[in-house]
């Protein structure tokens, strides 16, 4: 009886231990977490083989430039554009070597002059071809950026372009008038005076690389008289202001 009773209790004792709970599923979690992290990059314990872990967060991306306020101060009622001067006050420095950068969108825009050299603010040039294929392609280019662009380069960068319409729009404000630019472009302008130690801009029609899609024959451009946009036809000849930098 007892050697019964003895057998009985050593097959229940096999089986409880046969039967001991698992590990819990956290515990083997983080124990597998924890070996990862001192298994280096790229070696053969490491899961992602060198590369980022799935669902990792990447890099901050680039923060994108704050509108700009017009420059309207002038106020014509409590929802106007004068009172609230909603946007980004612009933010400019002169580098000293006849450029000028806007600090908040990075690019980098040539200074004008009044002293008959490439950069005068009343050069004039056409844009290019008004009929098919309305290709850019007229003294702009071939005479202005041309001049610009061979070596030793102005300002010694050689990758300099015409700006886009969104481009120039940064350039005015809506307070002033003849020119209805920024401060920081109409500074100091008398005769004479090179990009070195003035900066001028004309109160006429000036270029952007844009085409008019609605009328290819035409390009857009501002009117520094005001500010205004509007098409111009690519023969003609308007003032032109280059640019460099940008995505």
């Amino acid at each position: 009886m007892r050697i019964a009773i003895a057998a009985l209790l050593l097959v229940a004792a096999t089986s409880s231990a046969g039967l001991a709970a698992p590990a819990p599923k956290s515990s083997r979690g983080a124990s597998a977490k924890a070996a990862a992290a001192q298994s280096p990059a790229g070696s053969p314990g490491a899961g992602n083989r060198g590369l980022p872990e799935k669902g990792a967060p990447g890099p901050c991306p680039t923060a994108p430039a704050p509108i700009l306020r017009t420059g309207q101060v002038k106020s014509f009622g409590p929802a106007s554009d004068g009172e609230l001067r909603a946007g980004a006050d612009p933010s400019f420095r002169d580098n000293g070597d006849g450029t000028i950068t806007d600090q908040r969108s990075g690019l980098v825009w040539e200074k004008k002059s009044n002293d008959g050299s490439i950069h005068d603010m009343d050069n004039v040039y056409a844009w290019g071809r008004s009929v098919e294929p309305y290709t850019m392609d007229g003294p702009v280019v071939t005479e202005f950026l041309a001049a610009l662009n061979t070596k030793p380069c102005f300002a010694g960068h050689c990758d300099w372009r015409i700006p886009n319409l969104r481009e120039l729009q940064t350039l005015a404000n809506y307070e002033r008038v003849n020119p209805a630019a920024w401060e920081d472009l109409d500074r100091g302008c008398k005769d004479g005076c090179t990009v070195l130690d003035c900066s001028c801009t004309s109160g006429v029609i000036t270029w952007t690389s844009t085409t008019h899609r609605l009328s290819p024959r035409d390009a857009w451009a501002i009117h520094f008289t005001n500010g205004q946009s509007s098409g111009s036809v690519k023969t003609r000849r308007s003032a032109v202001r280059a640019v460099r930098g940008g995505s």
